[in-house]
């Protein structure tokens, strides 16, 4: 009995080291990486080479970080401080930018997000149309709204895919009460290159005898050889040319773009002496070891107004914003504030005191160090102040007057029923309107929807050019 239980005892003994043996044995195979994710893993180490030199927030990165070969779109996003609501990466830079050069394949006409029927379905308010874009050709103006796309009604599942297509029908709705009325027949559209000049419209009103400009202003691009600084500069001509003293700037949908473009603004508005004086417009501030470089060259960390432009000498200066105001846009308001009396009419803007760098694969030899691809960086490398130090403006910039800016009663650029250029009206011609504004968008119970992925540009630099 005692040799049989012996025998039992060491069969289970060696039935357990005969199934250690086979796990310790049993490794699994090595994984063998795909070429998407070669390509991925080079791609993650660029991110990681990118932000540990550039990135504002550089020092609150992870200690010790590893490219692996997941999505690179992901990867990027899971580095992100929490306060950064910029930064963002594209997978074609390409495109990308050609919306830079203000040459973008659209249909040219910039779209609103709503929601209604309790948030299964949105509808597309047009905030504005380049002029001879596909869009105008076709029909569309400020104001008017979208109810389907390709004869589907819009939903958060599909909106995104229906409107970013090169080709589609859109059909078109009237609002009574807080209904939408389908209206005329679909209006087909087709993509093109467009020219994105950002000066949509301007015109110059009397204003109980006082001349004033009125420019509605897209975005801050330069463009291919400047040329959309030399449109802008025609704009400001003119106003001169009109004996133009008092101007409104229409920054309601501009969501910045180029810092060149931002200082040639302000600097065709600032007193002519700050002007040719060349003083600070703003100032950068950098993480730890962009600050030691910069340190060496103290003026890459200043911004100076541009003499030599047109100059329309002004004292005053009055902005049209809401919420989409930001970026480059916030920068020319605040660097103006030190220099001349500033009004702002309209709600509070987007509060984006930072800015960005755009990267390519190239390092700064020009080499493709992690290999040639089409993907493109935007992360957030700096913030700026003014010439006062004024920074910092998380919840954006506090309008003087506060006007809510409604496009479900958008009216054309330019028409003195809008409230908020009304408004402006009031303030330079001392004649009062007797007309009172409702915002009827909440009246209605619409909610404006904000996707990220619709906004152009931010606060940029390419090549060493600061963009906003």
């Amino acid at each position: 009995m005692k040799n049989k239980k012996l025998k039992i005892l060491l069969f289970i003994l060696v039935a357990a080291f005969v199934v250690f043996s086979c796990k310790e044995d049993e490794s699994p195979e090595p994984h063998i990486l795909t070429e998407k994710e070669k390509e991925n893993r080079k791609i993650n180490q660029w991110i990681i080479y990118s932000l540990g030199t550039y990135y504002l927030w550089e020092s609150e990165l992870p200690a010790e970080l590893e490219a692996g070969a997941g999505d690179p779109e992901t990867f990027f996003n899971s580095l992100l401080v929490e306060q950064d609501k910029w930064s963002y990466i594209v997978d074609d830079f390409e495109e990308y930018f050609a919306e830079f050069e203000g040459t973008p394949k659209s249909m040219g006409f910039s779209p609103e997000f709503w929601l209604y029927n309790g948030g299964n379905n949105i509808m597309i308010v047009v905030q504005y149309v380049y002029p001879g874009s596909p869009a105008e050709i076709a029909g569309l103006k400020r104001g008017d709204i979208i109810l389907k796309i390709e004869n589907m009604y819009l939903t958060p599942d599909n909106y995104y895919d229906l409107f970013t297509g090169d080709s589609y029908s859109v059909q078109l709705a009237s609002i009574s009460g807080n209904i939408l009325n389908q209206i005329g027949e679909p209006i087909s559209i087709m993509a093109e290159t467009i020219d994105a000049n950002p000066s949509i419209f301007h015109d110059v009103y009397d204003l109980n005898g006082t001349k004033t400009g009125y420019l509605v202003y897209s975005s801050f691009v330069a463009g291919s050889q400047d040329y959309y600084l030399n449109k802008l500069s025609e704009v400001i001509e003119g106003f001169q040319a009109e004996g133009v003293s008092e101007v409104i700037v229409d920054l309601r949908y501009n969501r910045g773009g180029d810092m060149e473009a931002a200082r040639h603004m302000a600097s065709m508005f600032v007193p002519l002496e700050i002007a040719n004086q060349e003083d600070v417009m703003v100032r950068y501030m950098f993480n730890a070891a962009l600050t030691n470089d910069v340190n060496t060259q103290p003026e890459m960390a200043i911004e100076r107004f541009e003499k030599g432009l047109v100059n329309l000498n002004l004292d005053n200066v009055y902005f049209l914003v809401t919420s989409t105001t930001a970026s480059a846009s916030e920068v020319v308001i605040t660097s103006l504030q030190p220099y001349m009396n500033i009004t702002i009419i309209g709600t509070n803007t987007s509060g984006k005191y930072v800015g960005m760098y755009v990267l390519d694969h190239l390092n700064n030899n020009g080499r493709y160090t992690w290999g040639k691809h089409n993907w493109g960086m935007i992360p957030i490398t700096f913030k700026y102040a003014n010439a006062d130090g004024y920074t910092d403006f998380i919840n954006g910039l506090t309008p003087d007057y506060e006007i809510e800016d409604d496009l479900l009663s958008a009216v054309p650029f330019g028409d003195p029923s809008d409230p908020l250029l009304e408004k402006a009206f009031e303030l330079i011609s001392g004649q009062v309107s007797t007309a009172s504004f409702k915002s009827q968008a909440v009246d209605r119970g619409f909610v404006r929807l904000e996707d990220d992925r619709f906004s152009m540009l931010n606060n940029l630099i390419i090549n060493g050019r600061k963009l906003e």
